[in-house]
C-alpha cells in the first residue's frame, strides 16, 4: 500500500519543504485521539474524545490548536488532515454498514439503482428545476454510482458523499465550481431521494478558487469579432452585448419579451428565478425586426402544417391550451428543424441549441485574430464591465432598468431628469455602446 508521505506527493501535490510540516501535523492529531497530549476539548480527555466520531475529533483538534497556533498553521492543519482522512477512506476502501433506521431501510427496498433515476427526475420536475439541471444531476448520480461500486443504496452514508467530493479534487483535481456542482446533485439525491441528512463536511478537502482577473474586451475587438460572423448568429451576439443577456436567456426569448417602442428586453424566469427588464441597442432593434418577419413566415408555416405549439413553462400549457400556437409565444430565435420535447414526447419547434451560437463566436475569434480566451459570456460581462467614463449608464443588478423605465430611480431628481431626457431621445443604448455592435463598422 502506498504510504501517507507518497501519497502527499504524488496526489496531495505537497512540496518536499511543506511535508514534513504535514505529517507532523497528522502525527499531533493521531496523539490527541489517543489521548495522548496533555490538551481537553470542552473539558474532555482525548482518550474519551474518540468515541464522539470523526468529525468530532476533526474540529475538536483543530479548537485546540487554534489557542497556540496562528491561523496560517491552522488552516495547513485543516488540509492536512483532510488529505489524511481521504487516504485512510481510500486506501482502505472502508464500507461503514448502515447506520440508518428502519425507515431508511424500507426506502432503500423500494428504490435501487434501476429505478433511482426514475424518481430522481419525477422529483427534479416536480420542482421545476430547468432541463439543463436534470441532465447535470443525471450525469452526476451515475458517476457517484461507478464510484460506490454499485453498492446498494441501502448501505450508502454521508462519508460516501464525502470520499467522493475529495476524490474530485485529489484525484481528477477538478476546478471548485465542478465540485460544487458534483455536491448539489449529490446532495439533492442524499436528501430527497436516500433521505440522508448531510452533516458534518470539514473534512472535504475542497477545490482551491483561484482568484482571477475578468476578462474585457476592448470596443474595437468586438467590431473585429462580430465583423466575422453573419446571420442569426451575429444577430444573437448583439442582443446579448447590448442587454447583457446571458446564454439561455437569448435563447429562451419569446416575441411577446420584445418590446420595440421602448427598445428593451422583457427577460422572464433569469437566473434565481428573477424577472427583469434590459436594453435592446437601437443598432439591434433595426436586424430584429427584420429577422422576426423571417420568423413571423416559419410561423405561419408551422400553423398552415398543423405543428404542435411550442412548449411552455410550468403548468400554463393547462391553463391555456392553444397559448403555444399564438405567435406572441413563438421564439425569437426558433430552430430550422422540429424535435421531440423530453418532458412531454411531442414533436415541436424548440429554438436554437446553445452549441451552434457558441461554436459560431469561437471560430468567429479565432478568424478575427484576438489572441483573447473570449466566449459569449465575455460579450455579457460587457455590458456590466464597460467603464463608466465611456458614457454608458448602468441599469440597476444585471441589465435590469429600474420599475419606472429610469436607471437613476433611487434619486427622484435624477429619475425626472432622464425622464425628460428619454422624452427627447431614443431609450436604446448610448452611442459608445451602440456603435460597437455594429459589424463591420
Amino acid at each position: 500500500m502506498q504510504s501517507f508521505a507518497e501519497f502527499l506527493r504524488e496526489k496531495g501535490r505537497v512540496d518536499s519543504r511543506r511535508l514534513p510540516h504535514y505529517l507532523r501535523w497528522v502525527r499531533m492529531y493521531q496523539d490527541f485521539v489517543a489521548g495522548q497530549t496533555n490538551g481537553e476539548v470542552y473539558g474532555i480527555r482525548g482518550d474519551a474524545f474518540a468515541a464522539y466520531g470523526e468529525s468530532r475529533q476533526f474540529a475538536g483538534f483543530l479548537s485546540v490548536l487554534g489557542r497556540n497556533y496562528q491561523d496560517w498553521q491552522v488552516s495547513q492543519a485543516r488540509h492536512a488532515l483532510r488529505l489524511y482522512w481521504y487516504y485512510n477512506g481510500v486506501g482502505q476502501r472502508r464500507q461503514p454498514p448502515s447506520v440508518h433506521g428502519p425507515e431508511h431501510a424500507s426506502l432503500a427496498a423500494r428504490v435501487n439503482w434501476d429505478t433511482l433515476e426514475e424518481k430522481l427526475i419525477r422529483l427534479i420536475r416536480l420542482r421545476h428545476l430547468a432541463y439543463s439541471t436534470e441532465k447535470t444531476y443525471l450525469s452526476w448520480v451515475r458517476r457517484f454510482r461507478t464510484f460506490s461500486l454499485d453498492r446498494e443504496l441501502g448501505d450508502l452514508s454521508g462519508d460516501d458523499l464525502k470520499c467522493f467530493l475529495s476524490h474530485l479534487a485529489v484525484e481528477r483535481n477538478v476546478s471548485a465550481a465542478t465540485q460544487k456542482q458534483a455536491f448539489n446533485a449529490l446532495l439533492f439525491l442524499f436528501r430527497n431521494v436516500l433521505d440522508v441528512q448531510i452533516t458534518n463536511l470539514e473534512t472535504v478537502i475542497s477545490s482551491r478558487v483561484p482568484k482571477r482577473l475578468p476578462l474585457v474586451l476592448t470596443q474595437n475587438e468586438i467590431r473585429m469579432i462580430f465583423s466575422h460572423m453573419s446571420g442569426t448568429h451575429v444577430l444573437m451576439a448583439q442582443v446579448i452585448y447590448g442587454g447583457g443577456l446571458r446564454l439561455g436567456e437569448c435563447l429562451r426569448l419569446r416575441v411577446k419579451d420584445v418590446d420595440f417602442s421602448r427598445n428593451c428586453i422583457i427577460v422572464l424566469s433569469g437566473k434565481g428565478a428573477k424577472d427583469r427588464e434590459t436594453l435592446l441597442a437601437a443598432t439591434a432593434a433595426s436586424s430584429l425586426s427584420v429577422h422576426l418577419s423571417h420568423v413571423r413566415a416559419l410561423f405561419d408555416r408551422d400553423r398552415r402544417s398543423a405543428v404542435a405549439g411550442v412548449s411552455l413553462p410550468q403548468a400554463l400549457v393547462r391553463k391555456y391550451p392553444t397559448a403555444g400556437k399564438d405567435w406572441g409565444w413563438f421564439w425569437v430565435f426558433p430552430s430550422a428543424k422540429l424535435s421531440i420535447d423530453p418532458h412531454s414526447g411531442i414533436v415541436r419547434r424548440h429554438h436554437l441549441y446553445p452549441t451552434t451560437l457558441q461554436k459560431a463566436f469561437h471560430q468567429a475569434v479565432a478568424r478575427s485574430g484576438v489572441v483573447k480566451p473570449a466566449s459569449l459570456h465575455t460579450a455579457a460581462s460587457q455590458f456590466r464591465h464597460t467603464p463608466r467614463r465611456e458614457g454608458v449608464r448602468y441599469p440597476y443588478g444585471a441589465g435590469a432598468a429600474r420599475p419606472c423605465g429610469c436607471f437613476n430611480h433611487h434619486d427622484i431628481h435624477a429619475c425626472s431628469e432622464e425622464k425628460q431626457t428619454r422624452s427627447r431621445e431614443s431609450p436604446g443604448l448610448p452611442l459608445a455602446v451602440s456603435s460597437a455592435i455594429v459589424s463591420g463598422d
